[in-house]
């Protein structure tokens, strides 16, 4: 039984651990990973989606043999990003006016913040949420980008609008003229009626139709994206910096919270008078450019994965010959021949 029942769907994805996100990634590490689930779109949408915690279980420091996790409430994260700004630090989370928080994953999505109008960028990609605070990262260096073309994509193409009009109106007494007057019509009722003949078939033929409500789907095909990845460059604790911007200053800190994939970050608010250019985070199509692209080779092994020194590599390497098709028809003949003589005789 999954509680509450909302979150059914997204567990039933993730019956097949070996596809599922969160299990790959925390073979992959030691550390608590921290997940939220994918979003994209407007800000309106004021409800956080809960936050996933996975961590690999290893016997005797070596072998991980599963991963357990946790499903908790955003407010649960929040407040515990909350409760750990306020002792010790001058730079509390708890004054959202003042200041503005992100708790941040190795990928740079958005897993909590102390700003309720921005509650509906949880799951969503930091460009997405503040693009200034995330360009400000990009200088700085806690995060890097990472771009690959994948030339094995495919794209959903729009489907064609169809109209209400006449497909195909067939007049029997034009269209048999025309028909009788082509090779293609003889050869057809020559070969169809050596093989079967139905008369009703020929006098009532089928309906036509003349319009079709139907409607198409669109069409999938192969195309090729480019993907842009961001990550952390470098093992850090702290970094201090700034968002460049013209007329203003905004400063911000990051910190690395230890044993897990997030980090904190605190900022000042956003500047109304800077912009930014856009960061592309999703996959964006590219028309093909084959003559620029650098050609890659694929190395060949040194040696054979599977070997053994009894083997032949000239059997291997070799191909059988069938017998040709005079081969064939000619023993075929001579086997008809020997019949018709015996019988005869």
């Amino acid at each position: 039984m999954v509680y509450p029942a909302s979150e059914k769907d997204r567990y039933m994805k993730w019956r097949d651990v070996w596809r599922a996100d969160y299990y790959q990634r925390a073979l992959r590490v030691d550390d608590f990973v921290y997940i939220a689930p994918y979003r994209k779109g407007s800000l309106e949408n004021s409800t956080a989606p809960p936050i996933t915690v996975v961590k690999s279980i290893k016997i005797k420091d070596k072998t991980k043999t599963a991963v357990i996790g946790v499903t908790m409430n955003h407010s649960r994260i929040m407040e515990e990003m909350l409760a750990a700004t306020d002792s010790g630090n001058v730079y509390h989370c708890r004054d959202s006016e003042n200041l503005v928080c992100f708790l941040l994953d190795d990928g740079a999505f958005v897993i909590s913040t102390n700003q309720d109008d921005k509650l509906g960028g949880v799951g969503q990609f930091l460009g997405n949420v503040d693009r200034g605070l995330m360009f400000g990262l990009l200088n700085n260096s806690v995060y890097m980008k990472h771009e690959i073309s994948d030339y094995q994509a495919v794209c959903q193409r729009e489907a064609k609008k169809s109209t209400g009009g006449l497909r195909n109106i067939r007049v029997p007494s034009v269209n048999l003229i025309y028909d009788i007057l082509s090779l293609k019509w003889w050869v057809n009722k020559v070969a169809w009626s050596y093989f079967s003949f139905n008369i009703y078939n020929w006098l009532f033929a089928k309906p036509t139709d003349f319009a079709s409500a139907e409607e198409e789907e669109g069409e999938i095909e192969n195309c090729i994206m480019n993907k842009t990845q961001y990550y952390w460059p470098r093992s850090f604790n702290f970094v201090q910096g700034n968002v460049p911007c013209e007329n203003c200053t905004r400063e911000f800190l990051v910190v690395r919270l230890i044993y897990s994939n997030l980090i904190l970050v605190v900022a000042e608010p956003e500047c109304s008078v800077c912009s930014y250019p856009k960061i592309i985070q999703e996959p964006v199509e590219v028309e093909p450019n084959f003559c620029n692209a650098q050609p890659r080779y694929r190395k060949s092994p040194g040696e054979c994965y599977k070997y053994d020194s009894r083997e032949d590599g000239r059997k291997c390497s070799s191909t059988s010959h069938l017998p040709s098709y005079i081969v064939l028809l000619g023993s075929h003949l001579l086997l008809a021949l020997c019949i018709l003589h015996l019988t005869q005789s």
